[in-house]
């Protein structure tokens, strides 16, 4: 297929899954040729196209290399918004326990696997980007941008989860429904019922800010992780390197006495040479006196 006859996805697909650092050239030598081919439309979209961070970069080589696994956490982000309605509408807590479990044990694997990527491309990730990793997949629960770009495989910068840690859909209006039409228009002059919007409100609200305040003990807890967890892999980097610089230097130990034994032996050869000489050289004089 010419390039002049592809779409925007077709291009956009081919860009994001390539080396990041080849993003830049592939992207306008794309323009280029599109242009050529008359299609300055599609050129004049692809060259909008960012050069994904190196965040972004290995998480959509994440997504393409195990695109189940992507799927199954942008499912489990959908539950976590449904949990969070569900705990501030009706003070139900057991589903959110078990959505925020689901959630972060593929956030865990996914970024694992972003991880690996980013080593494989000689950059490891440094522990300002493990963060950005959480952050935007934690993001692709509540954002539907986030999340459409994740499962396209097309991210380009990080993302930071909301203040509240929960989707915005549906808190503002999730106190009780209203009671069924009858069909009866109220009179003009008729008061408001005051009994029950004020107590849905001030529910509403205490339900709210209870949310906020689990949300933040969440990502609290979630930092206190990582944070260890980076902990744990600087001490295992740190022991690794150390062994090693232990087993060079026991190498050099053995080399340098290797040595020291064969320049031993080589001072012992040759002072036994010159004796010879010497007895030789005396043995020659004797001859010419006589």
């Amino acid at each position: 297929m010419a390039e002049g006859t592809r779409t925007l996805e077709q291009v956009a697909e081919r860009l994001y899954e390539l080396p990041l650092e080849e993003f830049t050239a592939a992207r306008d030598d794309t323009v280029k040729q599109l242009r050529a081919d008359g299609d300055r439309d599609v050129a004049a979209e692809v060259k909008r196209l960012r050069k994904p961070n190196r965040v972004a970069w290995a998480l959509n080589r994440a997504r393409r290399r195990e695109p189940d696994k992507v799927q199954r956490l942008i499912a489990a982000g959908a539950q976590l918004q449904q949990a969070q309605r569900q705990l501030v509408s009706a003070g139900e807590r057991g589903l959110l326990r078990s959505a925020v479990a689901e959630e972060r044990e593929l956030v865990g694997e996914v970024v694992a696997l972003a991880e690996r990527e980013l080593a494989e491309g000689g950059h490891p990730a440094t522990p300002t980007e493990q963060r950005k990793l959480y952050s935007t997949l934690h993001a692709a629960a509540v954002d539907a941008q986030v999340r459409d770009a994740l499962a396209a495989g097309r991210l380009q910068a990080d993302h930071e989860i909301g203040d509240l840690g929960l989707a915005s859909t549906g808190l503002a209006d999730a106190g009780p429904a209203p009671a069924a039409d009858r069909g009866d228009p109220a009179p003009a002059s008729a008061e408001p019922a005051p009994s029950t919007k004020p107590a849905a409100g001030r529910a509403s609200a205490a339900a709210e800010r209870k949310a906020r305040q689990v949300a933040k003990k969440v990502e609290r807890a979630k930092d206190r992780r990582r944070r260890l967890d980076q902990k744990l892999k600087d001490s295992g980097r740190a022991l690794a390197q150390a062994e090693r610089e232990a087993a060079q230097a026991a190498a050099a130990v053995e080399r340098a006495n290797a040595a020291l034994k064969r320049a031993q032996q080589d001072s012992t050869d040759a002072a036994s040479e010159v004796e010879e000489l010497e007895a030789e050289l005396a043995a020659a004089r004797e001859e010419t006196v006589r």
